[in-house]
């Protein structure tokens, strides 16, 4: 599994900011792509947590979305083969 050095995260991030959203919500999300992604089990082990609120998953698959649009604007899908 690709897992994003700092750099990607940090890209992600500064995208999102110039997409207009808050420096919370980009914060939050930012973490969110980076424990999803480094987790043991990735994303879906993360989402399936019992523990989270439903709120807090709704808040990680959208952070993931924004991620996987970053992901395809860039080149990092092609680091992924």
């Amino acid at each position: 599994m690709f897992i994003p050095m700092g750099e990607d995260i940090e890209g992600f991030c500064t995208s999102l900011l110039e997409r207009g959203l808050a420096p919370g919500t980009v914060e939050l999300y930012g973490k969110h792509v980076k424990r999803a992604l480094e987790g043991k089990g990735g994303p879906r082990a993360r989402l399936l947590d019992g523990a989270l609120a439903p709120k807090t998953r709704r808040a990680i698959l959208s952070a993931l979305r924004a991620w996987a649009d970053f992901a395809d604007n860039t080149d990092l899908l092609a680091l992924c083969k």
